[in-house]
């Protein structure tokens, strides 16, 4: 099980493990060989003093090393955040110095573990912390997504080259290939090189803490963000250095190579490696929706879609927007969407829109008599839809929908069929469905009996009758209570029946979408099932069927 309790802090174990006597001296010496520092000696010392001891604690107690496990993690267990971190065992964390950082499967195996909030931003030992929606202290931006009332803040605004994560680990669900984070970066820019920088880090790995290709960019090359120059980043000055932040917007994760096994998703920020600047980001809305974001939105409409037959598949999207700092006005960007069909897990045809840079939605026409590549033998097939935006020349990056494994819909071929079924065929397929799930029920209406004590001899009457009007019998007490004479009359009790009904359940029956379409056939399906094998009913009646919008 994952651990959330947070361990000593290593900083404030300077009593534990006495310094070496040359300590200094071999600090001083490392200072000097430094090729970059933006801190004075007494930061870098104290910087590596709280980094001796925290290895150290590592020594004593090997299990405060960080390690990802699943434990009872789930993909979107506390995922609006809404509840604090640490009280939670959705979420694992970590922290450490850049300089710890190793190369391999897991460059965080010398960090230690658990959730450690610290005593706000500016406190070296905040590395996770729970926030309440408000203004951040440093940059005009809001610690919560929008419409969010908290999140949560990885990192702190002290510089020392420190580096914290939070992550999730769990199995993938066919059912949620993909998922959606909002997120918003404090950056401070260093003016070194991209590797020195301060990072945003969104690191997606297999179990064996492989990076999984494809997973997740920014931009579509970098999983990681540093302070530069974007429509997306604003600028700030703070003394004689320069802060680069990016307020709130989303990205999308996807993990549809991944269905059915684990993985792990870590949120890491750092500090400068120089030393000298910090960096911090904040997270909200882990497996929520990207509607609203200015990096843009798309999503599958499958309410304006067609199911079957010649008709189309339409997908809604929002053009990526940012608010031009001289006049105030939005300047849009654009989106290109390309349509992957799939039958049997295996690519047959691709359709493209073109370049998009006005509208809220595209519908592919689809023709099944002129799909190149496709089978008729399959009868149907899955789509895979993939959306590329951009803002002039920059790229920002791409969000899918549906998998590779299984389109849009569990099951293979089935997201399309090549020819819409017939009211008669519909007919057989909900007479079959209603037939298996009456057959699941195996529920039975107690039964009621009524015994004398021992000896008593003869049988047990019970000598009181209905009253009318009333909905209950009667019964006596079980043998071995009070309540029976010798002659066997028993003083029998009120009893209440249960209530007794059929289970009755509703819904469309013809579409993925599970709602009424425009200009579609709809069947609805009234299951009526007995819920008990050993009782019987009969002259079933519906008075009346009202269907309502969601207004």
């Amino acid at each position: 099980m994952p651990s959330n309790s947070s361990p000593p802090n290593p900083a404030h174990l300077v009593g534990a493990t006495a310094l070496p006597a040359d300590f200094e001296e071999q600090v001083r010496q490392q200072f000097l060989q430094l090729d970059e520092s933006d801190a004075d000696f007494p930061a870098y010392l104290a910087a590596q003093t709280r980094e001796f001891h925290r290895q150290q604690a590592l020594i004593v107690d090997p299990a405060l090393r960080y390690a990802p496990s699943p434990g009872g993690i789930t993909p979107c267990g506390n995922g609006d955040l809404e509840q604090d971190i640490a009280t939670s065992s959705e979420w694992q964390g970590a922290f450490g110095t850049r300089g710890a950082m190793v190369s391999g499967a897991y460059p965080f195996a010398n960090f230690t573990a658990g959730i450690h909030p610290g005593n706000g931003i500016a406190d070296y030992a905040s590395h996770q912390s729970w926030v309440q929606s408000a203004a951040d202290p440093i940059v005009p931006i809001l610690t919560a997504a929008p419409g969010s009332m908290h999140a949560v803040r990885i990192g702190n605004s002290a510089p020392g080259r420190g580096c914290e994560l939070l992550s999730k680990t769990f199995i993938v669900s066919a059912a949620q290939p993909t998922l959606s984070f909002w997120y918003a970066v404090v950056l401070q820019d260093s003016g070194h090189a991209p590797p020195v920088q301060p990072f945003f880090w969104v690191r997606v790995t297999d179990a064996g803490g492989n990076i999984v290709p494809g997973a997740f960019t920014f931009d579509g090359v970098t999983d990681r963000l540093v302070a530069h120059d974007s429509p997306f980043f604003q600028r700030q000055i703070e003394g004689d250095s320069v802060i680069r932040y990016r307020d709130w917007s989303c990205a999308q994760i996807n993990l549809s190579s991944q269905i059915g096994r684990q993985v792990t998703i870590e949120f890491i920020t750092a500090d400068c490696l120089a030393g000298g600047h910090y960096g911090y980001a904040y997270i909200d809305r882990f497996c929520g929706t990207c509607a609203g974001s200015p990096t843009g939105n798309f999503n599958y409409n499958c309410e304006a879609s067609s199911h079957c037959g010649p008709g189309e598949i339409c997908f809604a999207y929002e053009l990526p927007h940012v608010i031009d700092a001289t006049n105030g006005a939005t300047i849009f960007g654009e989106v290109a969407i390309t349509l992957d069909i799939y039958q049997s897990g295996v690519k047959v045809s691709t359709l493209a829109s073109g370049l998009l840079t006005a509208g809220r939605g595209f519908c592919f026409t689809i023709d099944p008599a002129n799909l190149p590549g496709v089978n008729p033998a399959y009868g149907g097939f899955d789509f895979l839809a993939t959306a590329v935006f951009s803002l002039g020349t920059t790229p920002l990056g791409q969000m899918v929908v549906g998998s590779t494994r299984e389109g849009v819909a569990l099951g293979r071929n089935n997201d399309y069929l090549l020819r819409c079924k017939s009211c008669e065929l519909l007919d057989r397929e909900q007479a079959a469905l209603l037939s298996r799930f009456c057959e699941t029920r195996h529920n039975h209406l107690p039964k009621l009996h009524c015994h004398c004590p021992p000896g008593t001899g003869g049988d047990c009457g019970c000598s009181s009758t209905l009253p009318a009007g009333e909905g209950h019998h009667t019964a006596a007490p079980a043998s071995g209570e009070s309540g029976c004479d010798c002659e066997g009359h028993c003083d029998c009790k009120a009893i209440t029946w249960p209530e007794i009904k059929p289970c009755i359940t509703v819904a469309w029956g013809d579409s993925a979408c599970d709602c009424m379409e425009t200009t579609d056939l709809e069947i609805l399906c009234v299951s009526v099932c007995n819920c008990y094998s050993n009782l019987s009913f009969g002259d079933l009646v519906i008075h009346q069927i009202r269907v309502t919008d969601m207004n």
